[in-house]
């Protein structure tokens, strides 16, 4: 018997259609999908319920609610009902989610020209780099610049240990001058819907002023992390930054392009206004398709983890506990509220709650201040007759003093 052999000299060459490789940041399609990918990296955090804690629990604006769980009672830190500490998840979600991101942009920076791309689509990429290294100072201090290859560019080498960078080199180095050459670049009005402009960029290059005039004068003498002095090495001191930040602001404020105030502060976050022309940076979501929205589209129904958006769930009480009576003479609990898919109701997840000097002292004039009535639902009406609640067909509950109320009626005003 004879057994004949045949094989192939050639080695074989991989040409990947469904994965990213290093040579992708080289090309026009890779470079233009790479920009596309910085804006999506904002559905990972903004819209996040969890992110909305590791920024409002714990100070003036929030603390934790009646269902909070260590994730919010550990960002209060108040009562002895929570700490923070190596284990603690909020706190970690900037430094766990951007740096892929950051890395992304530091190849479409480093690559972009070299394949013909637009500086202003470049800027793109300018804009994210600093907008995430912005939120690593402001969370940690301190963060690496070099990723693995070298301070600000690409990697494609992965590293499991990093070296950080001090605050002042993390502004001056990164984030200044990329906000910079941005507003130098960047157009007027945005390239797609949503995409970053000058303007957008002048208000974080305004606001990265501020906060780095604000760390260099360090008013309640915290720490800083690693040890730095803070000393400007350009040699200008806080009141020179925050008169930057003023010029950049009033930049912007008399070139506005496309922005402008609406009406009312409620018109601001009507859900049915969304891309308003006061909304200058949003992690934008459909409706209109589960694969572009990388999730469910029915609000009911997140999961309770990026990218769906669920953060203004967290601050909503449980109202389904308002309860009225089925009989006018021997009460007869029934929910006169039911959950629905409104802006006024929503999922009520109850993990945070507005602190008592929010409703004394921010909104202390109730009657004239209309962002109170922009903010918080003030009257909750019975919804009871929605079907499969099985009481579908009952016309008329009893509140209190047996006070008779029909579906839509109030059964809470406050």
């Amino acid at each position: 018997m004879t057994l004949t052999t045949t094989g192939c000299n050639e080695i074989l060459d991989e040409q990947p259609r469904g994965i990213y490789t290093p040579e992708d940041f080289t090309t026009e399609r890779g470079i233009s999908q790479g920009v596309t990918s910085l804006y999506r990296q904002l559905r990972l955090l903004y819209g996040n319920g969890y992110w909305l804690n590791a920024n409002m629990t714990g100070t003036d604006e929030a603390t934790w609610g009646q269902s909070a769980d260590g994730n919010f009672k550990d960002l209060d830190m108040t009562g002895g009902t929570g700490s923070i500490n190596s284990n603690t998840f909020p706190t970690s979600m900037v430094w766990g989610s951007v740096f892929p991101s950051i890395n992304t942009a530091n190849g479409i920076i480093q690559n972009g020209s070299g394949a013909g791309i637009a500086e202003s689509l470049i800027s793109e990429a300018r804009f994210f780099r600093s907008f995430y290294y912005f939120l690593l100072v402001q969370t940690y201090g301190g963060v690496p610049l070099d990723l693995g290859s070298g301070e600000l560019a690409f990697n494609i080498d992965p590293k499991t240990t990093s070296v950080r960078n001090t605050v002042t080199e993390v502004y001056t180095k990164v984030i200044f001058p990329d906000l910079v050459k941005a507003i130098d670049n960047l157009p007027v009005n945005p390239r797609v819907k949503g995409g970053v402009t000058k303007n957008v960029a002048r208000l974080y290059l305004a606001k990265a002023y501020l906060t780095y005039g604000w760390w260099l004068q360090n008013p309640n003498s915290i720490p800083t992390y690693p040890e730095t002095s803070r000393t400007d090495p350009d040699g200008h001191n806080p009141q020179w930054y925050f008169q930057k930040a003023y010029d950049n602001a009033m930049d912007a404020i008399n070139n506005p392009g496309q922005y402008a105030l609406q009406p009312t502060y409620y018109d601001v976050n009507r859900g049915d206004n969304d891309r308003n022309s006061e909304c200058m940076l949003y992690a934008d979501h459909t409706e209109t398709s589960a694969y572009f929205n990388e999730g469910v589209i029915q609000a009911s129904y997140g999961d309770g983890w990026s990218p769906n958006n669920f953060a203004s769930w967290m601050l909503t009480w449980n109202y389904t506990n308002l309860k009225s009576s089925t009989s006018p003479t021997t009460w007869t609990a029934a929910s006169s509220v039911q959950r629905a898919a409104f802006q006024s109701l929503g999922r009520p997840w109850v993990r945070m709650a507005p602190t008592i000097e929010v409703i004394k002292n921010t909104f202390a004039d109730k009657t004239n201040d209309s962002r109170y009535d922009g903010t918080f639902t003030t009257v909750y009406r019975g919804n009871w007759h929605k079907d499969g609640t099985g009481l579908t067909n009952v016309t008329t509950l009893y509140n209190a003093n047996n006070l008779p109320i029909q579906a839509n009626d109030p059964v809470l005003t406050f």
